[in-house]
This record gives structure tokens, sequence and C-alpha cells, in this order.
């Protein structure tokens, strides 16, 4: 007897129900009849069907060969390079982002804090 999460791995990855996914979430029509309180099946499927949406982007866009869906274990190893290497990017844009604060409310203090005119206006003779 097969595992039944991995008979709807199998499942999710299929071109169909990756269509059907697709389609759902363009046109906002149901997957299941029922739309609140799902089943553990449903849920663990609806979330394959994400991750393999998920890969299958990355693949149509070049990120990654098609190889990691030859595998359990490579399409695991890719999501979870993917969440590391997201994590590490976040970080690096959040401290750009900081930087670029940073430099940007010190030219804003510098305008703000400029010295006084030294300069002397007098006033025309008569």
């Amino acid at each position: 007897m097969n595992d039944p999460l991995s008979v709807l791995r199998e499942l999710a990855k299929t071109d169909y129900y990756q269509a059907l996914y697709s389609y759902a979430k363009e046109l906002g029509f149901r997957v299941f009849e029922n739309q609140t309180d799902l089943t553990y099946i449903q849920l663990w499927f609806l979330s394959y069907l994400s991750l393999y949406s998920v890969i299958q982007m990355d693949i149509a866009m070049g990120d990654v060969p098609e190889k990691v869906l030859e595998s359990i274990i490579y399409e695991d190893a890719y999501l979870y390079f993917k969440k590391k290497d997201g994590k590490q990017t976040a970080k690096k844009n959040q401290q750009q982002i900081k930087d670029t604060q940073y430099k940007n409310s010190r030219n804003q203090n510098e305008v703000t804090t400029a010295p006084k005119s030294t300069w002397v206006f007098k006033r025309a003779k008569d």
C-alpha cells in the first residue's frame, strides 16, 4: 500500500491538477466543494499544489532545471535552499534599505542644520 501523502504529491505534480490550481487562483473558483472545515487530506493536497506551483514557476523562469522534479529529495532540497536563500536575500535587502534611509536622513539633517549666513546687509544711505 502506498503512503497517502506520496500519492497526493504525485497527483499535485501532474499538469492537470497544476492547471486546475492555477485557474482556481486566477479565476477564483473553488477546488473543493467545501470552502471551510477542510480535511487533513485536502489541506495537504493544497499544500502540495502550492509547492509544485512554486517549483514549476521557477523552472519556467529558468531559475532551476527541470531535473529538480525527478526526485522528492531534489524537490525538498531545492525548496529548503530557496527558503534559506530567500531569508539571506531579504536580510541583505533590509540592510540596504536601512543604509539608504540612514544616508537620506543624514543628508536631510545636513541640509536643515546648515550654517547660518554670515552676510551682513547694510541699508543704503539716503
